[in-house]
Formats: structure tokens, C-alpha cells, sequence
């Protein structure tokens, strides 16, 4: 049997460590469309970010750890506009060396029981490159369905990358 790694609340956390951890996943993941440095210029603006997205009720900051290490992140963030708070964006990195053992399973398994558990949202979308089978493959054993492909949604150096959006109802009455 595999060690799984603990999940925990953002705020369970130094900020300085979740920024160090966050900031290394966008560095060596070949799958995240947005520059680091770019999104979270300082330390003050991860923190800023965090503090906004853990006000909007239903989001959600969680932490994957292995002792004391975090190892990945999920965010799940509620749209603020009025008619959409319904709908929430699931974002997910894990660093390279913890990629394939169950650590995401783990981080959207919790995220989907606080969500469920909670009136807000009721559609989560996520956002995947079409390349990306491992995490295709994970998100459609977690309940997730393909809604739409992007064609060339994402351009990196001269190459073009179809991106696929995805989606789980929760909390949606049948």
C-alpha cells in the first residue's frame, strides 16, 4: 500500500511555503498556460490572492503534505459574478517527483466532499491541456466529463496545444 499525503487548509501553512511550493510546480510543469512571476510578482500579491479567494464562500485553498512538505495544491475558485457563483474553476499542481502517486486523487477527493458538503458551487469546470492523458484520465475516474476542445487554446514558444474543458456537477439536484 502507497503513503498518501495528508490534506490541509491553506491557512495551516506559512504563507512563504506555500508561495515557495506553488512557485516551483509552475516552474517545472510543462502544463500550466501562466507565468509564476507573472500571476505572483511578490510574496504580498500570493498572499492577496489567497485572502480574495478563501473570502468567496464555496472556494476553497488545500495543501497536499508528506510529513511536513507540501507537495501539491488544489484551488477551487467560486466565480464571483452574481450569476454564476453556482460554478467554480478547480485548478491542481503536484511537484514532478510526487506526480503518480495519488497525491491529486487525494487533493480533488477532498475538495469534492467539502464541495458537496456545502451549498456552493454545484458545476466545477477544469481546464486541461488534451496532451495531458495522465490527468485526463484522473479527472474522468473522479466524476468529471468532457464538455468542449479548445482548438489551439495554448501557444507555447511556436507550437499550439488544444485545450479541453471539463466539468462535474455537485450538489445539482437530479
Amino acid at each position: 500500500m502507497k503513503d498518501l499525503p495528508e490534506i490541509k487548509a491553506y491557512s495551516d501553512f506559512a504563507p512563504n511555503d506555500a508561495f515557495a511550493m506553488v512557485g516551483k510546480i509552475y516552474q517545472t510543469s510543462p502544463y500550466l498556460s501562466d507565468d509564476f512571476h507573472r500571476k505572483f510578482p511578490s510574496i504580498h500579491a500570493f498572499k492577496a490572492y489567497a485572502a480574495h479567494l478563501l473570502s468567496q464562500p464555496g472556494s476553497l485553498f488545500l495543501v497536499a503534505v508528506f510529513g511536513k512538505t507540501p507537495v501539491g495544491y488544489l484551488t477551487l475558485e467560486v466565480n464571483p459574478a452574481s450569476r454564476l457563483t453556482h460554478t467554480a474553476w478547480l485548478h491542481l499542481g503536484i511537484l514532478p517527483e510526487y506526480q503518480n502517486r495519488g497525491v491529486g486523487r487525494e487533493l480533488i477527493t477532498k475538495a469534492l466532499f467539502t464541495a458537496e458538503k456545502a451549498t456552493t458551487p454545484e458545476i466545477i469546470y477544469i481546464m486541461v491541456r488534451s496532451d495531458h492523458e495522465a490527468a485526463i484520465g484522473l479527472y474522468r475516474s473522479l466524476g468529471f466529463t468532457n464538455l468542449a476542445v479548445l482548438d489551439k487554446d495554448t501557444k507555447i514558444g511556436n507550437y499550439y496545444f488544444d485545450g479541453l474543458l471539463m466539468r462535474r456537477f455537485v450538489n445539482v439536484p437530479e
